[in-house]
């Protein structure tokens, strides 16, 4: 069984090199794409990403049909998609920072530490990036 992604927020280079990334993999899929700004979802489409949905609502009332949510909205738009997440029982990655509020990142930590909870992640695309692991290893040397 493939593990279903829904995407929310197109706001972030960082997010289509991910989608890319799960595209590649025949274990996971993505179902679900939302951008609610007209621009940025032009522009994802351009660059091959379904948008399935235009509000977050509209995404989060189809909750049952994926598993995983990946966050990749502006900065202060993230803790409340990440929260929201949560609070539906996702497990999420989030591009960085999580949240740029100190009560969203207080309310996230609450949620995370609450036995049997959803996994939080943060996508740190380049900590695998085979030239960057190659240049700390021989600065480091």
């Amino acid at each position: 069984m493939k593990t279903r992604f829904a995407v929310a927020g197109l706001r972030h280079e960082h997010v289509l090199h991910l989608i890319q990334v799960l595209n590649e993999r025949e274990d996971l899929s993505i179902v679900a794409a939302c951008e609610e700004d007209d621009k940025t979802a032009e522009l994802a489409e351009d660059r091959g990403v379904a948008i399935t949905h235009r509000k977050f609502d509209h995404l989060f009332a189809d909750a049952n049909d994926f598993d995983v949510l990946l966050v990749g909205d502006y900065f202060a738009r993230r803790g409340s998609l990440v929260i929201r997440g949560l609070l539906n029982g996702k497990h999420v990655i989030s591009d960085k920072p999580f949240c740029t509020d100190q009560s969203e990142l207080e309310q996230i930590e609450a949620l995370v530490r609450k036995p049997g909870a959803p996994v939080l992640g943060c996508q740190l695309s380049n900590r695998y990036n085979g030239s960057l692991r190659t240049m700390r290893r021989l600065l480091n040397s």
